[in-house]
């Protein structure tokens, strides 16, 4: 059986008793001690969500997530400002295409102006609440979205700069030794 995400949420928020333990009258404050992100990854961790394990032969499928909120209460909008003509989530996205060994890269937002612009440059975006309480929280609901993947690297969607590189080096150590 699979754990809902908005179970694990709502448990994290509220510091309730770890789901996992289906009932179980002891609160186990260090499963929820992280953030949901921690949490989501604790679960896959426990089993009940099997994750895709790589092996002989078969190539490690790496999910790049870009969580990409529009009301920022700083700079409102902030993913879709224009650079050199185009939206920073845009530029994101076309840096992160350049890392080698990302199999899919995908936008995790909660609104539509920012899922149209990521679709007109051709890129993937899905759509996540508007709840979410961190670029990580998104980043894993978007996770659960994807299917199997070995790797989800979360990149920030205000980075319109990153290295390619770094990308790199970052998923080379999850490779199989």
């Amino acid at each position: 059986e699979v754990m809902e995400w908005n179970t694990l949420i709502n448990a994290w928020r509220a510091g309730a008793k770890d789901p996992t333990t289906r009932g179980a009258s002891s609160t186990n404050s260090s499963y929820f001690s992280q953030d949901p992100f921690t949490a989501l990854i604790r679960h896959v961790d426990s089993g009940l969500v099997p994750p895709r394990r790589s092996g002989p032969g078969r190539a490690m499928i790496v999910a790049a997530v870009i969580p990409a909120r529009f009301g920022s209460e700083r700079l409102p909008g902030k993913p879709l400002a224009d650079i050199a003509g185009k939206p920073m989530i845009v530029h994101v996205l076309e840096r992160v295409g350049l890392a080698r060994g990302v199999s899919r890269t995908v936008v995790a937002t909660d609104d539509e102006r920012i899922v149209r612009a990521v679709r007109e440059a051709g890129g993937e975006a899905v759509m996540t609440p508007a709840d979410c309480v961190s670029g990580s929280d998104r980043c894993a609901r978007a996770a659960l979205q994807l299917g199997p993947v070995d790797v989800v690297v979360n990149v920030q969607g205000d980075e319109p700069l990153i290295s390619p590189g770094a990308i790199e080096e970052l998923i080379a150590g999850f490779a199989d030794p």
